[in-house]
């Protein structure tokens, strides 16, 4: 069972870190859009837009990253804390 476990608290890791590196790329994007709002005046409405999508999408990364963490958390705390002694004993 803890094997079974392990492998869903990895897989449940996995998740986590993907919804993570999305929420960074929306971060990384709505920076770099910043600059060119700063630069390119004449572009503001359609970069507008766009900043509006990468922080909604942030937002809503949040929330899943929120849960996701939750749900990593719950497993990790299912795990045992030591590995059972299943040597043979002298009788």
């Amino acid at each position: 069972m803890p094997e079974a476990t392990l492998g869903m608290v990895s897989a449940c890791l996995w998740d986590l870190r993907a919804l993570c590196e999305q929420q960074l790329r929306a971060l990384t994007d709505a920076q770099r859009l910043t600059d060119e709002y700063r630069r390119f005046p004449h572009t503001r409405p359609l970069l507008k837009g766009r900043l509006v999508s990468d922080v909604a999408e942030v937002i809503r990364t949040t929330a899943l990253v929120l849960e996701s963490a939750q749900d990593c958390a719950g497993l990790v705390n299912t795990l045992p804390a030591a590995v059972a002694d299943t040597s043979i004993q002298p009788t």
